[in-house]
């Protein structure tokens, strides 16, 4: 729909006063509200010690790096043809956190935290290697012969991982 010249530049008015009134706004100094922390916390009965643990154990859980919630990215990736036939156990061992497996069988994946009791194959990394391999900044044949990747089990089956799960 063409506009005419004059709904153009009633147009462009609006926008001009507008942008003149958020200007005004951005110049106008705001009034800056300060609480002191010990105030904040003090209402709820959180005392200094009580808001220090909590912030730790906060940052510690951020840093940890689950298997599970790493390999729950592959779940869209999952490439349920190339896992026809196929019935494996994936076994993450972290060098720096908790393990957790992916199993395929019948074209389906399911993805869960801990060690399963009978993997076919074993793959031991430290978490950063994990989310390289995941995200495909990093090549899985690479780190193995890097060292950064040790496997225990069925070789085999640790090459076909590229194949369940093309990068994207």
């Amino acid at each position: 729909m063409a506009t005419s010249r004059l709904g153009q530049y009633m147009i462009r008015r609006a926008l001009e006063r507008q942008m003149r009134e958020l200007q005004k706004e951005m110049a106008t100094p705001q009034v800056e509200r300060r609480v002191p922390p010990e105030n904040l916390y003090q209402p709820y009965g959180i005392t200094d010690e009580e808001k220090a643990s909590a912030e730790a154990r906060v940052e510690e859980a951020s840093q940890m790096t689950t298997p599970h919630l790493l390999l729950s990215e592959l779940a869209d990736r999952f490439n349920p043809v190339a896992a026809a036939g196929l019935e494996v156990i994936y076994q993450f061992e972290l060098t720096d956190g908790e393990p957790g497996y992916i199993q395929v069988q019948h074209q389906k994946l399911v993805i869960s935290g801990g060690s399963h009791p009978e993997p076919s194959v074993t793959l031991i990394m430290e978490s950063e290697t994990l989310r390289g391999l995941m995200n495909g900044e990093v090549d899985g044949m690479q780190a193995f012969m890097a060292g950064l990747i040790k496997a225990d089990g069925d070789m085999l089956l640790a090459t076909k991982l590229t194949r369940l799960f093309p990068p994207g």
